[in-house]
C-alpha cells in the first residue's frame, strides 16, 4: 500500500470516528426517578397490553379466510392457487363451509414465508 493510500485510509477512519462521536454527543438521556410503586403499576400495564396483543394476534392467525383472501396475500391469481393445490404445494388443511373453501390465515402466512415463487 502506498504512503498516499495509507494516509487516505487513516484519514477516512478518523473522519468516520469523528462523525460517530458527534452523533453520540447529540443523544441526550434524562433519568427521571419515579417511585417504585408507580414503576410496578406501569410494568403491570405494559404486561397486560402485551398479553392482549398476543391474544389478538393468535385470534387473527386462527381466523379462517377464503381462497380469494389467500390469493391477495400471496399476490397470485386464483388459477395459480388451483395449480399449486393440484401440484401438491398446498399441503395444509382446507375446510369446506357450505360451498366456500377456507383455510387458517396462519397457514397462508407460513406458506408465503416459505418462499414459494409467484408465477
Amino acid at each position: 500500500m502506498t504512503k498516499f493510500k495509507r494516509q487516505n485510509a487513516t484519514q477516512n477512519a478518523e473522519n468516520q470516528q469523528q462523525a460517530y462521536q458527534a452523533q453520540q454527543a447529540q443523544q441526550v438521556f434524562i433519568q427521571v426517578p419515579i417511585p417504585l410503586e408507580e414503576w410496578n403499576d406501569l410494568r403491570k400495564q405494559i404486561d397486560k397490553i402485551q398479553e392482549e396483543v398476543t391474544a389478538t394476534r393468535k385470534e387473527r392467525d386462527d381466523e379462517m379466510i377464503t381462497i380469494d383472501e389467500a390469493c391477495k396475500i400471496w399476490k397470485v391469481s386464483r388459477s395459480t392457487y388451483h395449480r399449486w393445490r393440484n401440484e401438491g404445494k398446498i399441503d395444509f388443511p382446507l375446510v369446506k363451509i357450505g360451498k366456500t373453501v377456507k383455510m387458517k390465515r396462519r397457514d397462508v402466512l407460513r406458506f408465503n414465508e416459505n418462499g414459494i415463487e409467484n408465477d
